[in-house]
């Protein structure tokens, strides 16, 4: 695996450049000379601990994987994963209601692969079944919508649907489709980008937990692909892509006229692509996995130049550091960390006499209690 990677701008981030709707832009390539690894401390001159939220935790409200959080009219949406369900707390972790309509009947679905929600309606993307069910959020079903399989969905503003393919699935069905990115309605397709190589179609990957295939960042709307190492903004009126930034993080790429034997190769060796994305007016921050190695973070700023590149563990109040994105409706976008009970609990055991937000944190919590959500602010997000 190569140790050199590489970070493309925009040139367009850089201040007034307009270009009309699907051009391709040009970029910017700035240089990172070698994987560095920072000293893990530095954690706390990039970021601010604000506040934590504990998610009540009762028989119906039970988090096994958090898939997907989604802050939204002041309540937070958790798709649990594990049990192919949405949780809903209110703003301070009060469990109020889920969502559950795992099955085969009418307006059932066999696994939850994604959600969205646009005004009064929940858009519930099955895993497995090619469908989009809507409710309202009342929990009343008003139908479906055929659609492609895919890994993530956005509801655009004149209610087309994005679709995040990753590298598609691997079945033998007809109508095969080698490119990770569409726009539909109604079933059908009025746009696609991104094509892979065809022999890597439907290579398993996994994100864990808290991936989002879309992040929003203000008016802005990001997504990105595995093996692809590039963001792109979605066009939120009718879905069309344009590069953002790149984060390449391997000298080798698996190009679309590769053989099947080289491909296949790269892509058990290469590095899975970026995990999580936030964007601070000037600043951004990926995450991302490298070879067996812990998560990995990068911060730098528009003009390429790289604050931090390494991994983080703890921050002063000896908390676990465990980076995922969210979607949110609020306009100041903060850090999060979400942290399992088990390793809250580890921790306490071993730090808490030494750190009294610790110590409130964890005191309370159970081997089977809910995740915690650690929120943070950017330190230098203000700074022009």
């Amino acid at each position: 695996m190569s140790k050199y990677f590489f970070i493309v701008l925009l040139l367009s981030v850089l201040a007034g450049c307009h270009k009309q709707e699907g051009q391709r832009l040009g970029l910017n390539m700035v240089s990172v000379d070698g994987m560095r690894n920072d000293d893990t401390g530095k954690f706390d001159s990039f970021f601010q601990f604000s506040h934590y939220i504990t998610l009540e935790t009762t028989d119906s409200s039970l988090i096994g994987k958090a898939k997907k959080i989604k802050m939204y009219d002041g309540k937070i949406y958790v798709l649990d994963g594990k049990d192919d369900k949405i949780v809903v707390f209110d703003s301070i972790g009060n469990y109020i209601r889920q969502y559950a309509h795992l099955g085969q009947g009418p307006g059932e679905y066999v696994g939850l692969g994604d959600f969205d929600i646009k005004g009064d309606t929940l858009y519930l993307m099955g895993e497995f079944d090619g469908y989009v069910l809507k409710y309202d959020l009342t929990d009343r079903y008003c139908g479906r919508e055929r659609i492609p399989k895919a890994e993530g969905l956005l509801v655009l503003s004149n209610g087309d649907y994005a679709l995040n393919l990753g590298l598609g699935r691997a079945d033998n069905g007809s109508g095969k489709s080698y490119n990770s990115y569409v726009v539909c309605r109604e079933g059908e397709l009025l746009y696609q980008d991104i094509p892979f190589n065809k022999n890597i179609q439907g290579k398993a990957y996994s994100f864990g937990e808290g991936y989002n295939a879309f992040y929003h960042y203000k008016d802005s709307i990001f997504t990105f692909f595995p093996f692809n190492d590039t963001i792109y903004v979605v066009n939120p009126k009718d879905g069309v892509l344009n590069p953002y930034l790149s984060v390449a993080l391997n000298k080798q790429k698996i190009e679309l006229s590769m053989s099947a034997s080289k491909a296949l190769k790269l892509a058990k060796e290469l590095t899975p692509s970026i995990f999580a994305f936030y964007k601070w007016d000037n600043y951004m921050c990926c995450s991302f996995y490298y070879a067996d190695n812990p998560r990995r973070y990068l911060i730098f700023s528009k003009d390429g130049s790289i604050l931090f590149c390494g991994s983080f563990n703890l921050d002063k109040y000896k908390l676990p550091i465990r980076m995922v994105a969210y979607e949110t409706d609020q306009t100041s976008v903060q850090m999060l960390s979400l942290v399992y009970p088990e390793e809250m609990l580890f921790l306490y055991k071993k730090y808490g006499s030494n750190s009294k937000l610790l110590d409130k944190i964890a005191s309370g919590m159970g081997e089977e209690s809910n995740p915690v959500l650690l929120f943070y602010d950017f330190k230098l997000q203000d700074k022009k």
